[in-house]
């Protein structure tokens, strides 16, 4: 099964302008984020302060990685990118040592 992080950053042109409108758009994002946390279809999920922007990781193929990412959409854009990890690349290296 492969990894995949998602670099995501919201769409400020959708974000309300009344703080407590925004406080209720993030709080609805949290529990489909929560939910899927919980189901498994994310592994791990992190926003970076003040910007907007932030990262998930998850892993499946890239039909899940689409059914997940079309949750969101417009809502939040997504740059994402297949990683291996430590593991996987000392398996790389050692294979092209033979």
């Amino acid at each position: 099964m492969s990894k995949y992080i998602m670099l995501w950053k919201t769409n400020q042109s959708l974000i309300p302008q009344d703080s407590n409108a925004q406080a209720e758009y993030y709080l609805n994002m949290m529990k489909g984020i929560t939910n899927d946390l919980e189901d498994g279809k994310l592994m791990d999920w992190g926003v970076f302060p003040s910007e907007g922007k932030g990262y998930s990781i998850v892993e499946g193929n890239e039909k899940d990685l689409v059914k997940l990412s079309l949750k969101y959409v417009p809502f939040v854009q997504f740059e994402c990118h297949p990683v291996l990890s430590a593991s996987e690349i000392v398996e790389v290296l050692t294979a092209l040592k033979n």
